[in-house]
């Protein structure tokens, strides 16, 4: 049976993840083992609440409370959540510091954003992420501000594969660089549609042909403003810009 619920999660961490919920018995791998008995110290009987990450929520009952054999029973499916809207999907070149992109990829999971792309491009300082450390941030972001959809972490992309990517959909896409001081801004050129892709550039910023090969496939030039904002900043304004905006139009 599904149920909605409101208030359920008091405080943070009570929440865990399980990418497959087919079986009724199901293990915890060793991070959720470890942070479902060591650190909260939940032990054999007690109830827990798990997702998928892929809207459904669910409560368990811990059936074996060995942190090398953590088993749940499922309990009951309490939630179904629709995917979110809007969905947006941020592409944005890695930082030469690991820690500030890892802090941009915890914010935007934490805001709502549905899919992540680190884009490579001609003035990128890193080519190459940790993606299991950096799934591990996003997981942990999604469990902490209790959501129950787990956005899309993709590989590495270059900035034109990704731009022909996108200009074949039939929603938007937006490339903010601080090339021209006579760009639309992002909130006026975004009109409320359910879906859109954000492009942020490295810290040098894109460079002049890849702008113009974006423009050239239908991407949208757009402003964050008149102050040249850090990657990490910059992909969280438009992420929030977006999503607020969104909110906004579908209130009033």
């Amino acid at each position: 049976m599904c149920r909605a619920i409101s208030g359920l999660f008091m405080g943070p961490g009570e929440l865990f993840y399980i990418a497959n919920t087919s079986d009724t018995h199901l293990l915890l791998d060793a991070d959720e083992a470890h942070h479902c008995l060591r650190v909260l110290r939940h032990r054999r009987g007690h109830r827990i609440y798990l997702t998928d990450g892929k809207g459904a929520l669910f409560s368990a009952v811990i059936r074996a409370d060995n942190p090398r054999h953590c088993e749940v029973e499922l309990a009951e499916k309490l939630q179904q959540e629709a995917p979110p809207k809007p969905s947006v999907h941020l592409a944005v070149a890695p930082t030469k510091n690991l820690d500030r992109f890892a802090y941009l990829l915890e914010k935007a999971t934490e805001v709502g954003v549905t899919a992540i792309t680190p884009l490579l491009c001609e003035r990128s300082q890193r080519e190459t992420v940790p993606e299991q450390r950096l799934r591990k941030i996003i997981i942990s972001a999604m469990k902490q501000s209790g959501r129950l959809w787990l956005p899309s972490l993709h590989g590495p992309t270059s900035f034109r594969a990704f731009v022909l990517q996108e200009a074949a959909k039939p929603f938007p896409c937006f490339l903010a660089h601080c090339q021209n001081n006579n760009l639309p801004d992002l909130l006026s050129s975004y009109k409320g549609e359910a879906e859109c892709s954000l492009l942020i550039g490295p810290e040098g910023d894109f460079s002049s042909e890849e702008i113009a090969f974006a423009e050239q496939h239908g991407i949208k030039s757009v402003s964050l403003g008149s102050k040249r904002l850090r990657t990490e900043t910059a992909g969280l304004v438009a992420s929030l810009t977006v999503l607020i905006a969104y909110a906004w139009r579908q209130s009033g």
